[in-house]
């Protein structure tokens, strides 16, 4: 099968203390258990899951902090 380069346009990489719902007790979510990814996620982690793939790009967005982020909803509302 031939490989076909691809754009990576939408990863995530976290750090746990970033992400409180993450470090918490585990509650039922609607996209089922989370467990797995209950730790941080690195770029240098993410680089070694795509090595060797036809990766030549990948469109990294950086997200507001949970607070700023609420504050931004908030002046927008």
């Amino acid at each position: 099968m031939k490989s076909v380069p691809t754009i990576d346009a939408h990863h995530h990489i976290w750090r746990l203390d970033d992400l409180p719902w993450l470090s918490g007790p585990q509650v039922p979510r609607i996209f089922g258990p989370y467990a797995p990814i209950c730790r941080d996620y690195s770029i240098d982690e993410y680089r070694g899951d795509i090595a060797g793939l036809p990766v030549p790009s990948r469109n990294p967005c950086r997200t507001l902090a949970p607070g700023r982020y609420r504050r931004h909803i908030g002046r927008a509302a």
